[in-house]
C-alpha cells in the first residue's frame, strides 16, 4: 500500500457531544474531478458596492439627492424604489452643514453640473460628509487620502476652495486650498490629504442625535447599538463656487492592486473566503437605466442612474471595474446584463470587451477609454429572474444570434451564455406549458457552444437542501439531451449564522457528486456593510465596517470548503453507518502527494449537542492527519467586537 502523505477532515456542526459513525471509503472515483467554481455575487443591495467595496469613502458624491434647506442630501428618505413597502424607509443624511459655517453664508442646489443634473452652490460656508449612513471614516495617522472635486466659479471675484479631514469636531489634517478665478468651465481640483490622527471606532447607542450621525439599522449581532467611527471630511468655500463630483479614498496603501477597491475587503473575498468566481448581477440589473454603455469611460463622465435598490447610486463603480477586479484577483467573472438591452447593444458589448484589432469600432473606443488590452473571457448572463415566457425565449435567441454573428465577423471568443430565468420545479417542469417553454429555451441554447441555466435556491431552512436535490434530479434528466448545464448564481436567504453555514456546506456536498453538471455555486449578496442593512437580505459572507472586515459563520463555511476542494476534488465511493442528520463527502486529489490521501467533508446538522466519532477505513496508510472544525450554536454570529466567535478551528481529537 502506498503511504498517504496527507488526509484531512472538514467538519461542520452545532456544539458537539456523543455521536459515532464508521466511514468506509473506496479508492474508486464516483465521478469526474469537480471543476465547479464557488464564490459569491455582488450588487448594489445593502450598499455593498457604493459604501462597501468601492474605495469611495463619501456618499452623495455628485449632490443628486434632494435638497433640504438648500443642501443636497441634508435629509433624505432612502426608500427602495422597487419595494417601497419593504422595509420601512429610513431617514439619514449624506451632507451636513458644518457647525462652524457662518450664518450669513449661502447654500443652494443649482441646475449647473459636470455630473448629473445638479451641483452644490456654496458661499462663505462649509459642509461635511461622514460616509454611508453617517457612520464615519476610520482615518489612520500618517496615511494619505486622495481627493478630487470639480468646481466652477462664475462670478467676477475669485473663490477659495478648501478641503480637510475631520475627527469629531476637530481637524484631522492640514487644510488644503486652491483659489479659482471666474470661468465658464468646470475644473477638476486634486489634493492629497494626510491624516494626523487615527480615528476612534466603537459602539454608540442607536439613537438619532441632532447631527444625524447616530442612526443605524439594527443588527442581530449588536441589538440597540451602532458601530461608528469619528472621521469625516469638510469642504469650505470662501467667496462663492459650485462643487460637484467629489471623490475621497485611500491612497495606494488602502486600495487593492491600484484599483478603486478597498484592499481589506478584496483580500477577505479572494484570500480569506477564497472566492473563485465573482458575479456582478441580481435585481440591480433590472433597473430600466442599467445599460452597459452608461458605465464606460472616465468615472466623472458617466451619468448617474436610478438604481433598483436605492434611488441614488454611484456610476463610478460598475461592470468594467468588476472585470478588472476579477482579472487582478485571478478569478472568473460573471456579468449580468439587463435583458432589455437590444441584441445589437449586447453584440457591441462583446466587441468592446474582446476586440484587439484597431479596425474594430468598439475595440477602439475601449482603448480610448483607457483599457488598451481586451478583457479576459467571462460568463455573460442574460437577464435576472425573468419570467418563463416565449417572449424571453425570443429575447435570448435574438441576443445569442447577434453575439455569435459578431464573434464570427470579428473573430472573437464566444463567452459562455447563462439564461437568467430562475429555474425551479413549479414554473419549469410541473406543467405542460412550463415544460414546453423550457424545452424551447434549451433548443436555443443547444446552438451555443457553452451554455447554462441559472438556479436561485434558498439557504436558510434545512429543507432547502432537499428542494435543491429534487431540482437537480429533474433538471439533469431534462437538460441532458441538450448539453446545457446548471449554475447556482444565488444561494438566497435572510441569515448569515451557523445554520446558514451548514446549509451552504450541504449544497456543496450535493453539487460535488453531480459531475460537471453544476458549474458554479455562488452566494447572493456576498458583502454586507454592517449596521446598514436596509432591506431583508441579511446574508453577507463578509461583513464590513469603516475599520474592519471579517467573515460571518457563512463566510467561514465558504472559506473552508473552497480551500479543501482545491486539494481534494475527485469524489469517491464510500459507505457510512446510518447516522441521522449527518452528511458526508469523500475525495482525493488528481495530482501530487495527496493522490493516496483522502479528504472528508462532514456536516452534522441536527441542532442537538453531539460529539462526533469518525472511524475511517481507507486502503492506504495515513502518515499525516489534519482537521478543521466549524461548530457552535445554530444562531452563532460574528460581530465587530468579537469577529472570530464562529470560525474554523483545530479540534480536539485522537488517532
Amino acid at each position: 500500500m502506498a503511504p498517504s502523505m496527507h488526509s484531512t477532515f472538514v467538519f461542520m456542526a452545532p456544539s458537539m457531544a456523543m455521536l459515532a459513525t464508521v466511514v468506509h471509503v473506496e479508492d474508486r472515483a464516483a465521478g469526474p474531478p469537480a471543476r465547479r467554481l464557488v464564490g459569491a455575487g455582488i450588487e448594489d443591495v445593502n450598499h455593498e458596492l457604493y459604501g462597501g467595496l468601492y474605495s469611495q469613502m463619501l456618499v452623495g458624491e455628485s449632490f443628486e439627492e434632494p435638497a433640504f434647506e438648500g443642501l443636497s442630501g441634508a435629509r433624505i428618505i432612502d426608500a427602495i424604489p422597487a419595494e417601497p413597502a419593504w422595509p420601512s424607509p429610513r431617514r439619514w443624511r449624506t451632507w451636513l452643514r458644518a457647525n462652524s459655517a457662518a450664518e450669513k453664508g449661502r447654500i443652494a442646489v443649482v441646475r449647473d453640473a459636470v455630473h448629473g443634473h445638479q451641483s452644490q452652490l456654496l458661499r462663505d460656508t462649509a459642509i461635511q460628509n461622514y460616509g454611508l449612513g453617517q457612520q464615519g471614516f476610520a482615518l489612520m495617522a500618517g496615511k494619505d487620502y486622495d481627493c478630487v472635486l470639480w468646481a466652477k466659479v462664475d462670478r467676477i471675484e475669485a473663490a477659495r476652495v478648501t478641503v480637510s479631514l475631520r475627527d469629531g469636531e476637530q481637524r484631522a489634517s492640514p487644510v488644503y486650498s486652491q483659489w479659482l478665478g471666474a470661468s465658464s468651465r468646470w475644473r477638476p481640483l486634486s489634493f492629497t490629504l494626510t491624516s494626523n490622527v487615527t480615528s476612534h471606532c466603537g459602539m454608540v447607542k442607536n439613537r438619532s442625535g441632532r447631527s444625524g450621525r447616530r442612526f443605524c439599522v439594527q443588527a442581530k449581532e449588536l441589538p440597540h447599538r451602532c458601530y461608528r467611527c469619528s472621521g469625516g471630511f469638510e469642504i469650505a468655500i470662501e467667496g462663492e463656487a459650485m462643487v460637484d463630483q467629489v471623490y475621497l479614498g485611500p491612497g495606494d496603501w488602502g486600495r487593492f492592486k491600484g484599483l478603486p477597491v478597498r484592499r481589506g475587503v478584496a483580500e477577505a473575498m479572494f484570500q480569506t473566503a477564497a472566492w473563485e468566481v465573482l458575479r456582478l448581477g441580481g435585481s440591480m440589473c433590472n433597473a430600466p437605466e442599467y445599460r452597459w454603455k452608461h458605465f464606460r469611460g472616465p468615472r466623472e463622465s458617466r451619468q448617474p442612474w436610478q438604481g433598483f435598490w436605492h434611488p441614488y447610486v454611484s456610476s463610478g463603480f460598475g461592470l468594467f471595474e468588476v472585470l478588472e477586479l476579477c482579472e487582478a484577483a485571478e478569478v472568473h467573472c460573471v456579468i449580468t446584463l439587463n435583458n432589455q438591452e437590444t441584441p445589437e447593444d449586447v453584440a457591441d458589448f462583446i466587441e468592446y470587451c474582446f476586440a484587439s484589432d484597431a479596425s474594430s469600432k468598439w475595440g477602439t473606443l475601449r482603448m480610448s477609454d483607457g483599457r488598451t488590452r481586451p478583457y479576459k473571457i467571462f460568463t455573460l448572463e442574460i437577464g435576472n429572474e425573468q419570467n418563463l415566457t416565449m417572449d424571453f425565449v425570443q429575447q435570448v435567441s435574438a441576443i445569442t444570434q447577434a453575439i455569435a454573428l459578431r464573434c464570427a465577423q470579428k473573430q472573437l471568443l464566444m463567452p459562455q451564455i447563462v439564461v437568467g430565468q430562475n429555474i425551479d420545479l413549479i414554473p419549469n417542469f410541473e406543467s405542460t406549458q412550463g415544460r414546453k417553454v423550457t424545452e424551447e429555451m434549451l433548443k436555443v441554447l443547444k446552438g451555443v457552444v457553452h451554455s447554462a441555466w441559472d438556479a436561485h435556491i434558498g439557504g436558510d431552512a434545512f429543507s432547502d437542501v432537499g428542494d435543491f436535490k429534487k431540482l437537480l434530479n429533474v433538471s439533469m434528466s431534462f437538460f441532458q439531451p441538450f448539453g446545457t448545464q446548471l449554475v447556482v448564481l444565488e444561494e438566497n436567504g435572510v441569515t448569515h449564522d451557523l445554520q446558514r453555514a451548514l446549509n451552504h456546506a450541504r449544497f456543496h456536498l450535493v453539487s460535488s457528486y453531480q459531475g460537471d453538471f453544476v458549474l458554479m455555486d455562488t452566494a447572493a449578496n456576498g458583502l454586507q456593510v454592517f449596521n446598514q442593512n436596509d432591506n431583508g437580505w441579511d446574508q453577507g459572507q463578509i461583513m464590513i465596517t469603516p475599520d474592519q472586515v471579517w467573515l460571518s459563520p457563512y463566510g467561514w463555511s465558504q472559506a473552508m470548503l473552497s480551500k479543501h476542494s482545491k486539494a481534494f476534488n475527485v469524489p469517491l465511493h464510500f459507505e457510512i453507518s446510518a447516522v441521522e442528520d449527518l452528511e458526508l463527502g469523500a475525495y482525493r486529489s488528481t495530482e501530487g502527494a495527496s493522490r493516496s490521501g483522502v479528504g472528508l467533508r462532514l456536516v452534522q446538522w441536527s441542532g442537538r449537542d453531539q460529539e462526533v466519532n469518525v472511524t475511517l477505513r481507507w486502503p492506504h496508510s495515513t502518515a499525516d492527519l489534519s482537521a478543521e472544525v466549524l461548530a457552535g450554536s445554530l444562531r452563532a454570529l460574528n460581530g465587530p467586537e468579537d469577529p472570530r466567535t464562529a470560525r474554523d478551528r483545530a479540534p480536539r481529537w485522537s488517532r
